[in-house]
């Protein structure tokens, strides 16, 4: 027997794909509905949902095939069904441009926020769009004054490999942001650090965090940062929804579907050089 007003939410991309889909569940749970997520384990994409307390989240790898009939509605943030199947007219996925030949990932016309909003609206939402919500807010550590938190991550894989901005142009940056006062640090995870973090924090002698904080500490700890700096990650949409300008370096991804949302996000895209990006975040935070 299917209990009325419950649905599975399922995001089996990134943690900033999983941020972006709040607004979502947000207006999901303005409906009525008991959402349940489902993610996958490897991603640590749960990071966006954990500390929502009233969201269930399940795991990919956990769950029997066949889910469909515990839940009033199946939705997808994808525009296809991926691994899982759930069958019937419940089972609703965002609807990508069918004239692109790109691969379905990429079809989305607008941004992220407003395509699986969409999934909503198709329920009876007929509200704005809802807040991005921010995870871990309070679960940093102290910094110095008018630090920058610099994000250095990116998915290491053929790829995405082309998302990093380059070793070089973080250390021009991080020099140019500390002649200018500010105090340039370092995020990612432990394979970030030894690739890229330790040469960094060398040449450009700043602090280093790469690695040295579990996700959730690192998230609070750039929440307590006056602006973000990076590439396309997780970490910079936690940035975006804490409400820090976040300036985002797109070297391969779309900013069309995934810039940082929000009034104090902006994007650079290609590979610009450390000077145009430091004097872009230099009126980002006199415009705060």
């Amino acid at each position: 027997m299917v209990t009325a007003k419950k649905i599975l939410f399922v995001n089996l991309y990134g943690i900033g794909n999983c941020i972006l889909s709040t607004p979502t569940i947000s207006a999901l749970k303005s409906l009525g509905f008991v959402v349940t997520v489902l993610v996958t384990r490897s991603r640590c994409s749960d990071v966006a949902f954990k500390d929502w307390a009233e969201v269930n989240i399940i795991y990919y790898n956990d769950v029997p095939v066949v889910l469909d009939r515990a839940f009033s509605f199946v939705l997808w943030a994808h525009p296809v069904r991926q691994g899982v199947v759930f069958g019937g007219e419940k089972s609703l996925c965002v609807n990508p441009n069918p004239q692109s030949a790109l691969p379905y990932h990429f079809r989305f016309t607008r941004h992220e926020v407003i395509e699986v909003l969409d999934l909503a609206r198709r329920l009876g939402y007929s509200g704005g769009i809802p807040a991005v919500r921010a995870p871990y807010r309070t679960c940093g550590i102290g910094l110095p004054a008018r630090s920058v938190a610099i994000g250095i991550g990116y998915l290491k894989n053929g790829k995405w490999n082309q998302k990093h901005w380059g070793n070089t142009n973080f250390v021009d940056l991080c020099n140019e942001l500390k002649k200018a006062g500010f105090n340039p640090v370092l995020f990612g995870d432990e394979i970030d650090n030894v690739i890229d973090g330790q040469v960094i924090e060398k040449e450009a002698d700043v602090t280093n965090l790469c690695g040295k904080l579990a996700l959730e500490e690192s998230l609070g700890t750039i929440a307590r940062c006056i602006g973000y700096i990076g590439n396309d990650t997780g970490a910079m949409h936690a940035a975006a929804a804490f409400g820090m300008p976040t300036l985002g370096v797109f070297c391969a991804t779309d900013p069309v579907k995934n810039a940082p949302w929000g009034q104090c996000g902006r994007v650079l895209a290609g590979r610009p050089n450390a000077r145009t990006v430091w004097s872009l975040f230099c009126e980002l935070v006199r415009n705060k």
